[in-house]
């Protein structure tokens, strides 16, 4: 069993890193969250292998939320995140299970007795119990933005103009490193100024890249 985060356009904003045994250990673990996400330490990472970025909060070094999905982008990353993170303290949890349903012989005791939240079963190992919920408040915002209302820079075909800024500057930092590495290739020679400038050159590059790559039109 696991919990999903919802928004009031009904899109995920965020999910349990775990599958919990029991319907009272799902409920436990949201209470957790709701009660310590100031304390929550978040984390951005890039995926080495697939070069896409997700999100996860700890809680005591304890993974307790992660991302629904993955995103090209950090900034998309961050803004997820930043969702999540305001529509968790928010969020409203049904208090009243209406209706189960074990999928595929799982068993778990006392679920029918536990106030609990709605959450559906996914494919998961060894069986899920479905907990169908009657929602006894009203809908929350998610305290994001509203559906169908992007930035300009977020919008089909269009960069970030913001990026230009930063493009410029790496751009600088570049030709001054290259320059001073030329200098350094008459009073070093070439293998010690390779050895020293390989690394410089790389980094600014990289970093010249990204901001330049920010530029690029939205194809999604």
């Amino acid at each position: 069993m696991t919990w999903r985060l919802v928004g009031a356009n009904n899109h995920a904003l965020g999910r349990s890193p775990h599958v919990h045994g029991s319907l009272t250990a799902c409920c436990a673990a949201v209470e957790q969250l709701q009660g310590h996400i100031e304390q929550a330490a978040p984390l951005v990472v890039m995926s080495s292998g697939t070069g896409a970025w997700t999100w996860r909060l700890a809680l005591e070094e304890q993974c307790v939320a992660v991302a629904v999905r993955t995103f090209r982008r950090q900034r998309e990353c961050r803004h997820s995140l930043q969702l999540f993170l305001s529509a968790t303290a928010e969020a409203q949890v049904a208090s009243r299970v209406t209706h189960t349903r074990r999928l595929r012989g799982l068993r778990l005791p006392g679920a029918a007795d536990v106030p609990g939240l709605a959450v559906r079963g996914g494919s998961l190992p060894g069986g899920v119990l479905q907990v169908d919920a009657e929602l006894v408040s009203p809908p929350q915002q998610s305290g994001g933005r509203m559906p169908g209302r992007l930035p300009a820079a977020e919008a089909p075909m269009t960069g970030q103009a913001s990026a230009w800024l930063p493009l410029v500057l790496w751009g600088q930092a570049l030709l001054l490193a290259a320059a001073a590495l030329a200098w350094a290739r008459v009073r070093w020679g070439r293998g010690h100024t390779w050895l020293v400038g390989v690394p410089v050159l790389a980094a600014l590059g990289l970093a010249a890249a990204d901001q330049a790559a920010l530029l690029l039109p939205n194809l999604l």
